[in-house]
């Protein structure tokens, strides 16, 4: 259940992230004409979604049918070794009626465990992602104050056959062999639809976070780059 629930929030995750992004950029979605693109990624993972949600409705339905299962062969253990010890006057039959009204009352008490079984598996899976990021080392140390911090910013700025993906979405790349030169005291626009790289561009160059290739450079009278060999 853990397994399929986990693969269902995590396709369900990517749709909402799509569906965020169309609602939000609107007017680039229809200037580009990406409705139908979008509507079949959107539907792809809501596919993903919905099976994984199947399997881990399979999985709770065989697990609360073995936990009746072993209710009920509870009772029907209790009834035959208690007349076995009865007819062999192991056991008095008051004794027999206390353990079979304890064993009834265990066996309650576990079959109301079951219905709250999905939130238990969900609460686990959501705590295991949680204690994922709270676990994981940036290759950004923000705190640190070593390195060279440039004075002033006034040269070209140029990205070099960059290369990323983000550490939350491995399997996506966002950008792939990008170069393009900055000049200095001009404007550069760059446009695209909902997911194409602009606000990655900015967080690359911000320093949120490092290329997985390629560098990035900055010419004024030295040149200085950042990358992922580079440092």
């Amino acid at each position: 259940m853990i397994k399929y629930t986990k693969q269902a929030v995590a396709a369900y995750t990517l749709a909402a992230n799509i569906s965020d992004e169309a609602l939000g950029s609107m007017r680039t979605v229809a200037a580009f004409g990406m409705q139908r693109s979008l509507v079949h990624r959107y539907a792809t993972h809501i596919a993903v979604a919905r099976a994984a949600g199947i399997r881990s409705g399979v999985a709770l339905a065989c697990m609360i049918a073995a936990l009746n299962s072993i209710i009920w062969w509870t009772y029907g253990l209790a009834f035959w070794q208690g007349s076995r010890f009865l007819v062999q006057d192991k056991v008095s039959l008051s004794a027999i009626i206390t353990v079979l009204f304890v064993t009834i009352s265990g066996a309650f008490a576990l079959g109301n465990v079951s219905p709250h079984a999905q939130a238990f598996v969900d609460g686990i899976m959501a705590a295991d992602k949680i204690s994922q990021m709270i676990s994981r080392q940036s290759p950004v140390d923000s705190s640190s104050s070593t390195g060279y911090t440039l004075p002033r910013v006034a040269g070209a700025v140029e990205f070099k056959h960059v290369r990323h993906v983000y550490p939350s979405r491995p399997e996506v790349l966002v950008l792939d062999d990008f170069s393009l030169t900055f000049p200095p005291g001009t404007t550069t626009a760059i446009v695209g639809h909902s997911g194409c790289g602009k606000s990655t561009i900015v967080d690359l160059l911000e320093r949120l976070f490092l290329p997985t290739s390629g560098s990035i450079c900055k010419f004024d009278r030295r040149t200085y780059c950042v990358g992922a060999a580079v440092g």
